[in-house]
């Protein structure tokens, strides 16, 4: 499972960096009706990707080996974790996403 949890959170960050880019290919979600809006593009997926990412690297913290390095790892982990999941709820949550979590061409460009 630990495993899983960091081939999909690389799978999900790589995809949340795609969604930011300016490009015609990267803004397909814009103009359909689908599970993807503003709110999914820029906080869920980003913060789902951060939260996974962190769940694995904290599991993956007792193979490390042992001392130091182990609450170091286990700790880097646990701050991408708390941050996952800080995005996510920004992302389930209502109002708008604060100016920060757009990318400038979105920021500039208009919603």
């Amino acid at each position: 499972m630990v495993y899983v949890a960091l081939v999909v959170g690389v799978l999900a960050g790589v995809g949340s960096l795609w969604l930011r880019r300016d490009s015609p290919s990267s803004r397909w979600w814009e103009h359909t009706r689908g599970i993807v809006d503003e709110r999914f593009a820029f906080a869920t997926l980003p913060g789902l990707s951060l939260l996974l990412l962190g769940v694995g690297v904290v599991a993956l913290a007792g193979l490390v080996g042992q001392g130091f390095l182990v609450w170091l790892v286990a700790a880097c982990g646990g701050l991408l974790a708390l941050a996952g999941l800080a995005l996510t709820f920004l992302g389930f949550g209502r109002g708008a996403l604060p100016d920060w979590l757009l990318p400038s061409w979105r920021r500039h460009g208009g919603r």
